[in-house]
């Protein structure tokens, strides 16, 4: 999110009556580039089984929805602040609502949404699950593991 406070910093520089200032535009961060381009290339991998493909996609674009809300909704918030700080005459570099805030504002976000690292890591551990145990269903007789509760 480092990047996307970055660009929004150069717009606000650049031309503060701008569209991409005053409106509602904000950047699509890497995170957001390399999800989306993940998931399309699951989607169309013909090499994942397509209960396990269909799980993973699910969850990449619910993760990708995620991130793009809460984004969405912290750029928003940081760009009007910036805009209030540039017309107070303050830098930018050194704004009262710096990335910090608006960087726990996010987390805090991710936590009211159910996707903050201890909920992805639990997530992320029962895809990896359900891949064992669907190659373990190929698996003969006693070299079977026992199933996971």
């Amino acid at each position: 999110m480092t990047e996307a406070a970055e660009i929004m910093i150069g717009w606000v520089r650049d031309d503060p009556k701008s569209p991409m200032v005053t409106g509602t535009t904000t950047p699509v961060t890497s995170d957001e580039q390399r999800l989306n381009s993940l998931t399309d290339s699951i989607k169309s991998d013909p090499f994942i089984p397509r209960t396990i493909r269909d799980r993973i996609v699910r969850y990449l674009q619910d993760r990708m929805a995620a991130i793009s809300e809460v984004n969405s909704a912290t750029c928003l918030e940081y760009k009007q602040n910036l805009l209030k700080d540039l017309a107070e005459g303050k830098e930018l570099d050194t704004t009262e609502y710096g990335w910090a805030a608006a960087h726990n504002l996010r987390i805090e976000r991710f936590v009211e949404r159910g996707r903050d690292v201890e909920q992805t890591e639990k997530e992320v551990n029962e895809i990896r699950s359900e891949i064992q145990d669907y190659f373990e269903s190929f698996s003969p007789g006693p070299f079977r593991s026992e199933p996971r509760p």
